[in-house]
């Protein structure tokens, strides 16, 4: 009985958290007997469930990792108590018994990202709630007790790349009445992070931020050595039937599949065009980034009816605000 009662002050704890960190007013700090500790990654709140580096287990409380050769299967030991995780897997296995999450352990910077729930409820910890210092105390039975609290950060929580196909030389697809296709993306990538800008918890880079011609190559590097979070490239489509219309998203790794579906779901809604739904293709940008990536073709630029609408100045707005709240979904942010 003891134990449900923790763990329900401990699931209320976490949904008041993530309301704390999605205003972007807080971020939480990890604290072990009243020190800071210097963990890799601070941790992230996600859909409601808080993440941690694995070696808050490892060095904290003394646990033992196991990684696959292919370093995306983790097990963590501790006290005979056993969790599987697989990276990008929904599913985890606690001491043989498959529990499904609602998001996935990941990796954020190169680091490991575990839900602390578990690691909770399954190496034997005791936790409670101390709303006079917004911190959360998890005390190990047989050790020491740490805490997790609430406290002013300026720093970003999330860096996200977005993504404006084309540009310069490279115009991109010409539309059936001659628009360009690289104009297009640049109005909707500038919207977009006007509109992130009044994140607090976001911070957000153009790989161009006019129209210059940007190697593909410049941009994937220029991502990658951000450490950034999410990738989003922006174009518009174009086919030989001039009748073709539609939204589509694009992915090329399994990790980017859910972040895909999220921006198509919100920019296909914003568009009202049909529903050309989510596919995997082998484009450079998404396939060579390390973070969950997708690429949005909007609208056919070689249709009359959605090259006119794209074009219009109060749908680019709709567009954008759609392409921010799949964003913000997908970081649990609203």
């Amino acid at each position: 009985m003891m134990k449900k009662t923790a763990f329900l002050c401990f699931f209320l704890f976490l949904i008041f958290l993530q309301s704390d960190i999605s205003s972007g007013a807080k971020v939480p700090q990890i604290f072990l007997n009243g020190a800071k500790l210097n963990i890799e990654e601070s941790p992230q709140i996600r859909k409601g469930n808080t993440f941690v580096p694995i070696s808050l287990i490892t060095g904290q409380l003394g646990g033992k990792v196991i990684r696959s050769d292919s370093l995306d299967k983790v097990t963590l030991e501790k006290a005979g108590s056993k969790i599987e995780f697989t990276m990008d897997e929904p599913d985890v296995y606690a001491n043989g018994k498959k529990i499904t999450l609602k998001i996935a352990p990941f990796i954020i910077h190169g680091v490991t990202m575990v839900p602390l729930r578990f690691i909770v409820e399954h190496f034997d910890l005791k936790v409670s709630w101390d709303p006079a210092n917004h911190a959360i105390n998890l005390q190990n039975v047989k050790q020491q007790q740490i805490s997790i609290q609430l406290v002013g950060d300026s720093h970003p929580l999330y860096k996200i790349v977005i993504d404006p196909g084309h540009g310069g030389v490279d115009v991109g697809t010409v539309g059936i009445h001659g628009r360009f296709e690289k104009d297009f993306t640049l109005s909707m990538a500038l919207k977009v992070k006007g509109l992130m800008d009044m994140e607090p918890a976001v911070k957000v880079y153009l790989t161009r931020t006019d129209d210059s011609f940007i190697p593909l190559d410049d941009r994937i590097t220029m991502a990658n050595q951000l450490s950034a979070d999410l990738y989003l490239s922006i174009h518009a489509n174009m086919d030989g039937n001039s009748n073709t219309k539609g939204t589509e998203t694009f992915f090329n790794r399994k990790s980017s599949l859910f972040f895909a579906q999220i921006v198509q779901k919100h920019v296909q809604k914003a568009t009202s065009f049909p529903d050309l739904h989510v596919d995997y293709e082998n484009f450079r940008v998404i396939k060579n980034t390390v973070m969950p990536a997708a690429l949005v073709e909007v609208g056919f630029l070689s249709n009359a009816a959605e090259e006119k609408e794209l074009f219009m100045d109060h749908n680019q707005d709709k567009i954008a605000a759609a392409m921010v709240d799949g964003i913000k979904e997908y970081l649990g942010m609203k």
